[in-house]
């Protein structure tokens, strides 16, 4: 935490998007989460345009809102997590699909399959029928729909009593619904989980060094295991 020289005005916040997946050595299934543009109109069937890098301009006292498409290829839950260098109060939603049957025929018509008027479709978002993520749920558990664009906001609001200068800010997500295990069966490994899934060791695995988020089962032996935020914590 370092603050910029010869300025007084707004903190800067600085968000990135991160995700907490399993090893691509032990599950397949990943989640994806990215921030996008506040702005940006979110899909179930397009996967947005990331947002520009860089920081953003946040005034003492007054909250910051950021949106994130998020994705996976499996259904279930996804938790999502935001963490800052700042104690500020956040609030997070994810977004629900809103069907859009008919597009606007003049008139307050929006009749399904009605006809546009002609040259109107270039200033609409896009032809009817479609799916928009529109309405804000609160909480940070939401339902996944697999292989579609899935919405969140996050709302941060920054001490009025921060020192100007630049903060860094991390929104984890992980899997919450699906809890089948990594299984390790090899030896000498060093695995590093920082996800919710349980880590079991077979009895053939030997010698590996866990650091896991998760809860880990230690069938095994000679390994090393340890919970992260936690010393050691070993399951038989």
């Amino acid at each position: 935490m370092k603050a910029l020289p010869r300025f007084s005005g707004p903190v800067l916040v600085v968000l990135f998007a991160s995700c907490s997946f399993c090893p691509p050595t032990f599950c397949a299934e990943t989640l994806e989460v990215v921030r996008v543009d506040v702005h940006e109109r979110l899909y179930p069937d397009r996967w947005p345009r990331p947002a520009e890098p860089g920081a953003v301009s946040v005034p003492r006292g007054t909250p910051a809102t950021f949106q994130f498409a998020v994705r996976t290829q499996a259904k279930g839950i996804a938790r999502l997590d935001f963490t800052c260098d700042i104690a500020g109060r956040s609030r997070l939603h994810w977004l629900q699909a809103v069907h859009v049957e008919g597009n606007s025929q003049g008139s307050l018509k929006n009749r399904p399959g009605g006809e546009v008027p002609k040259g109107w479709m270039n200033h609409l978002v896009r032809a009817a029928p479609f799916d928009t993520l529109e309405v804000l749920v609160e909480g940070n558990r939401m339902p996944i729909v697999a292989g579609r664009t899935n919405g969140a906001v996050l709302e941060f609001t920054v001490p009025r009593d921060t020192k100007p200068g630049t903060y860094e800010g991390e929104l984890r997500g992980a899997r919450g619904g699906d809890r089948r295990p990594i299984v390790v069966t090899g030896d000498d490994c060093t695995i590093r989980n920082e996800t919710e899934y349980r880590i079991v060791l077979q009895p053939s695995a030997g010698g590996n060094t866990v650091v896991s988020f998760g809860p880990v089962t230690d069938l095994g032996t000679d390994n090393t295991v340890s919970r992260m935020g936690q010393s050691t914590s070993m399951e038989g």
